[in-house]
């Protein structure tokens, strides 16, 4: 029978596993608990015959040596085993932990920045200051009119035009009246039709802004 602590040095572990050996009935024990039964606990543990344990079995061959204990059933003696002595190879046994890691909390979503009404403002104003200068420039260019005074123009215009239109009877009616000649007559009604034409385009130039003079 030797201490715990001196089993711990045989077997190449720590103290604390040999605490825990004992807590899982893995080692034979004296009546009061505090000796262990080297051989017995050996045999229990499987290093009797592992030959990986090789070393555990001459550690304990030569403490029985030193201690003057006789050897246990299927020990062998100091004697035998000293030429054949290794370095002591501590154990790394595996901790005991029955006690589940606590899962870390999970990190909360950011949340995202709230717009305030004012940036929402901000926001359309910049987009209607962007579209009336979009539109600026495009009338800069010419290429859209302003609605109402387009309309009015262009009202204006085909009143112009139906006055022309009907006109043209009271204007040609004296001049054809006296001629005989199919030939006259067609040349008299093609230069009112053409006189009617010019106008038109005026009106349709002025539409259009444009100040070109068309020869009468």
């Amino acid at each position: 029978m030797v201490s715990k602590k001196d089993f711990a040095a045989i077997y190449g572990c720590s103290k604390a596993y040999v605490s825990q050996l004992v807590a899982a009935k893995r080692l034979v024990l004296s009546d009061d608990g505090k000796l262990v039964d080297v051989d017995r606990s050996l045999e229990q543990l499987g290093a009797t015959a592992d030959p990986s344990k090789a070393g555990v079995r001459e550690r304990w061959a030569a403490y029985r040596a030193e201690h003057g204990q006789p050897a246990g059933q299927g020990g062998a003696s100091a004697a035998e085993l000293a030429p054949n002595r290794k370095p002591a190879e501590p154990v790394q046994p595996p901790l005991i932990d029955d006690q589940p890691a606590a899962a870390a909390p999970a990190a909360a979503p950011a949340a995202a920045p709230a717009r305030s009404d004012y940036q929402d403002a901000r926001t359309r104003r910049e987009q209607a200051e962007a579209e009336m200068a979009h539109i600026e420039l495009m009338k800069a260019r010419g290429q859209v009119l302003e609605l109402e005074p387009t309309l009015r123009a262009v009202v204006d215009a085909h009143m112009a035009v139906r006055a022309e239109l009907l006109g043209m009877a009271d204007r040609l009616a004296p001049l054809v009246a006296v001629e005989s000649n199919p030939r006259r007559v067609w040349e008299l009604i093609n230069a009112e039709a053409e006189l009617l034409c010019q106008r038109m385009q005026r009106a349709a130039q002025q539409l259009a802004g444009q100040r070109v003079e068309v020869p009468a």
